[in-house]
């Protein structure tokens, strides 16, 4: 999230791709100050079903966020409820990512990440741990209007790969490939978007999963309502029903699979709010 972000900034003398806020990646709409989210499990009951534990290998998160919809903090926590990371980002004035630190519940550091940039556009990622070891270092090339390679090292001074990412004449990422540094291919996405600049298709290719393939569609109020995912050995469709707020927020959503009646996860959200 956080290297995506810092490629979202716009610079009046040079292209760079579409910015993608950090809200806007929860389908979150309007000034949103915080988001706590808890996926459940789901239990049977005499009316049906019930929300049971928190399901340990979802998303539950709290996040707050600032003014252009960016978080500057993200804290993790396990199925028990207690945080186990957190996560606190610095934005310059022109809303471009400069540094993030990750700590333990009991601020240990565990990960920093300083972003550099040069005529406005990121320049480099350099990401270490708490020893101040290194743990990735990546290096931004542009080309042309639709395309940038990424050479990334995961020790000092010793190349171990790039990628190459491609973009639409909209500014939307369309491709993303990664080779080693011998030049062998590693995984590749390909991305496609709606009239609207929704993705609405996303494939995939990588050496452990193989081919994939994942169709989104959204309702009336611009939320992912349903998704068919294509792999070698099956299809699984899924449909989401959601429960909004008075902002137009989805605070519950239901997953269901292969159309059945009960649903394989619900997730719950509190969002507050500015106004």
């Amino acid at each position: 999230m956080a290297v995506m972000a810092a490629l979202a900034v716009v610079s009046c003398n040079s292209w760079s791709p579409v910015q993608e806020t950090d809200a806007s990646k929860y389908e979150l709409k309007g000034d949103v100050l915080s988001l706590r989210s808890i996926p459940y499990t789901v239990d049977s009951a005499a009316e049906g079903f019930k929300a049971g534990e928190i399901d340990p290998m979802a998303n539950n998160v709290y996040i707050e966020f600032n003014s252009d919809g960016n978080a500057t903090l993200l804290r993790r926590f396990n199925r028990h409820g207690d945080m186990v990371s957190e996560q606190r980002s610095l934005y310059n004035s022109k809303g471009q990512l400069l540094e993030t630190e990750t700590v333990s519940s009991s601020e240990e550091l565990l990960e920093k990440a300083v972003y550099e940039y040069k005529n406005g556009r990121i320049y480099s990622m350099r990401a270490t741990d708490g020893m101040d070891s290194l743990k990735k270092y990546e290096v931004y090339k542009y080309y042309g209007t639709d395309s940038i390679r990424v050479d990334y090292s995961f020790k000092e001074g010793k190349p171990a790969g790039y990628r190459i990412m491609t973009y639409d004449d909209r500014g939307y990422n369309t491709g993303n490939i990664m080779y080693s540094v011998t030049g062998r291919k590693l995984s590749e996405f390909k991305m496609r978007y709606d009239s609207q600049c929704r993705r609405d298709s996303v494939y995939s290719d990588n050496m452990l999963f193989g081919k994939m393939e994942s169709r989104m569609e959204y309702d009336d109020n611009g939320f992912c309502s349903a998704m068919t995912i294509s792999g070698r050995a099956n299809t699984v469709s899924i449909h989401f029903e959601l429960t909004l707020d008075s902002h137009g927020n989805w605070i519950e959503r239901l997953t269901y699979q292969d159309g059945s009646a009960v649903p394989t996860k619900i997730e719950r959200r509190e969002i507050r709010y500015a106004d």
